[in-house]
Parts: C-alpha cells; structure tokens; sequence
C-alpha cells in the first residue's frame, strides 16, 4: 500500500505517467512531463534530447530506431557470448553512465566521454556503447569493442571527427588508462 501511495503521489505531481488505467492491476510507469524536466536537469540536456520524450517523439522518431540499434547489437553479443564459451562479455557500458554526477562539463560527467585536443582542433569521443571482451585467455586477452550506432542521419565531417576522436583515442592508450583493456 505504501509503494501505490507514493506512486499515485507521483502521477499527481507529474514525475510519472500510469500506462495501465485500472486500478488494482500491477502497473507500468513511464516518465511523466516533470520527471523528463528532471532527468534532463540532472543530465544537463534539453528535454527534446532525451530519448523517448514527448517533444524527441514529435520531432521524430531517431531516438528510438537509434537504440533499438544499440539494444540489438547488445542482444547479438551476448547470444554469440551465450554460444562460443571462450568468447566472454564481462561488461557493458552505455553512454549514459555517469563517471562524476556532480561534474558540469559532459567529458567529465560520463564515462564514455572524452574531450580529445589534437592542433587547433578538438574532438569529443562519446561511443553508444562500450562492450568489455575476453577471449580464450580470460583477462589477459580482454579488448574493448566500442559501438557507435549511425542509422544515416549524420553528415560525413561529423563521421570524419568520430573517426578522428576514435583514432585518438587509440594512439594515445585510453583503452587500457581507463578500462585496463586493449583498444
């Protein structure tokens, strides 16, 4: 009773929406108006850059395609990891997890994020995904496999500064200085 209590208290406050109208069922709540405003100032985005918000659903449906890509591939490694015993998916890294909550600049808030000065240029290194990988000889064979999930809505300079931000990325070992894996 306590836990229906505070979950109606929710709903009237706006932090979450009922997808379930009768009232003795087990409900499944999503994300009301208020709680989007408070996710989006505890990521420090807009609104509209939150997957599955309203305003991101009216303005198209990207988000959405954009991880059922990133959800897909996570499903197909561990089914392959599930079928060939030496191949092991220790870890997974989604682009929202946080390194430092309380951090205001975004390379030093998530963990898939890097801030990647290369001349006059900057570049910023933020996967979808990061999967962590060990091969036959367990730890000493790990890698990291990045996914960076395009379904064709970017143009080629911002492509060419994700390849650019990847290949620094390597060159200057942050797969092993910050996950202990190779790149």
């Amino acid at each position: 009773a306590p836990l229906r209590r505070r979950m109606r208290e929710l709903c009237e406050l706006g932090f979450v929406i009922a997808l379930e109208r009768a009232p003795m069922e087990e409900k499944c709540y999503t994300p009301g108006p208020e709680g989007y405003k408070m996710i989006a100032g505890e990521l420090d985005v807009d609104v509209s850059e939150l997957p599955f918000s309203r305003q991101a659903a009216r303005t198209e449906s990207l988000y959405w395609r954009h991880t059922l890509l990133v959800n897909n591939t996570h499903i197909t490694l561990h089914l392959a990891a599930d079928e060939h015993p030496e191949f092991v998916l220790h870890e997974t890294i989604q682009e929202f997890q946080l390194a430092d909550p309380t951090a205001k600049e975004k390379h030093k808030k998530f963990l898939l994020f890097e801030k990647l000065a290369d001349g006059d240029k900057t570049y910023f290194f933020r996967p979808d995904c990061m999967f962590i990988v060990y091969g036959g000889a367990g730890v000493e064979s790990s890698i990291a496999l990045f996914l960076e999930a395009d379904r064709g809505s970017e143009h080629i300079g911002k492509i060419e500064d994700k390849y650019m931000a990847y290949r620094l990325y390597y060159e200057r070992g942050l797969y092993f200085k910050n996950f202990g894996v190779k790149g």
